[in-house]
């Protein structure tokens, strides 16, 4: 929420209210000088978060899968997170494509998306590397599910690199969405493997994700997207439009996002 406000206080300097407008041209002027710092702290936390959560399932000890027990945990949900996250920016900037008729960076977008492949790439490196230094690497070639969905993970961790290399120089908006998104899904499986598959809870026991706590985890995705709509159509986060756009789509993103103003 910091990072994002002074997008919101730029809508509100322009507020018929004195008492709000003044707030906010107080406050841009300390996120002006303190935003370096925010950003810096909101990406020091997520990655807390990340290899927070690989040190989590290392508690499990001997009841973690050889496959996916290794003090490297953290480094690797990190890693992946990162991947990942790149992934997610360019499904993000083609949502916002498609959805408000605007006319994608390209040339950034291919950048984005090799980083995340090659991110994807250099985890399966280590984690193979990893495998076979502590001799587990005989579990991956068993004909079990745990050996069947390591290398499923590997191939989809895999696949948009080679991908990379197969398309054109210039590859169509839709090639580089279904990349960013097989990885973020092959990300997304890992740690289901890593939390679900691997994890032995004992004897007896065993669990699976209900249907309504499916709907749970379906019905906050739908939020976030829902709050990201709301957001970017209520503050100039996106600002306003970069590049001309034709035909139907143009009139509907005018009307969403009307021209920014010379001071933006």
């Amino acid at each position: 929420w910091l990072e994002l406000a002074p997008a919101m206080l730029d809508r509100w300097r322009e507020s018929s209210r004195p008492r709000l407008r003044e707030f906010a041209v107080k406050s841009t002027r300390f996120f002006d000088r303190a935003l370096l710092w925010i950003i810096g702290l909101g990406i020091l936390l997520p990655t807390m978060h990340q290899s927070s959560l690989g040190s989590l399932i290392l508690l499990s000890g001997p009841r973690l899968h050889p496959l996916w027990n290794t003090s490297l945990l953290p480094a690797f949900f990190l890693l992946t997170a990162l991947a990942m996250g790149y992934a997610m920016v360019v499904f993000e900037s083609a949502f916002s494509h498609h959805v408000f008729g605007r006319k994608p960076d390209l040339q950034m977008l291919m950048s984005l998306q090799k980083a995340a492949a090659w991110g994807a790439a250099i985890f399966v490196a280590f984690r193979i590397f990893d495998v076979a230094a502590r001799g587990a690497f005989t579990y991956a070639l068993r004909p079990d599910r745990f050996a069947v969905m390591f290398w499923i993970e590997s191939a989809l961790f895999l696949s948009p690199l080679a991908f990379m290399f197969l398309r054109g120089a210039v590859p169509k908006m839709g090639s580089l969405v279904r990349e960013a998104m097989i990885v973020a899904f092959a990300g997304a499986l890992y740690r289901f493997d890593a939390f679900l598959l691997a994890f032995d809870p004992g004897p007896g026991w065993a669990y699976f994700p209900s249907v309504t706590e499916t709907f749970v985890t379906v019905g906050l995705v739908s939020l976030e997207v829902a709050g990201y709509i709301a957001l970017v159509k209520v503050f100039p986060i996106l600002g306003g439009l970069p590049h001309p756009v034709t035909g139907p789509r143009r009139q509907k993103a005018i009307k969403t996002h009307p021209a920014p103003s010379p001071a933006h």
